[in-house]
């Protein structure tokens, strides 16, 4: 089975890489990312940038990209918490709708 994207930073086989161990992208990219840098207190706009990243280096390859939308996440069950930062999901949405607009993308 394919292990990786070719032409991306998780394909790196020291000798003799099988042509099988990488796959072509598809035709669309679905980008579900962020919640874990937000969870770390990386801030909304860095991370959105990182995303922009993924959409331009996406979209060079010719997918048809689609951006996810955060909801809540609920609570930590062992904290009763909320599971994430409810002021910086919300920024990021806010700054990932821009994007997908800015980009023209889903």
């Amino acid at each position: 089975a394919a292990r990786c994207t070719a032409g991306q930073q998780n394909c790196f086989f020291p000798q003799n890489p099988d042509p099988r161990d990488y796959f072509a992208p598809f035709d669309i990219a679905l980008l579900l990312e962020g919640i874990n840098d937000l969870n770390n207190l990386v801030a909304p706009g860095t991370v959105r940038n990182g995303m922009r990243a993924m959409v331009v280096d996406a979209k060079a390859k010719g997918a048809q990209v689609m951006l996810e939308l955060f909801e809540s996440y609920g609570n930590d069950q062992v904290t009763g918490q909320p599971a994430t930062y409810p002021d910086k999901v919300s920024e990021y949405n806010s700054l990932l709708d821009a994007l997908a607009t800015e980009q023209s993308v889903f």
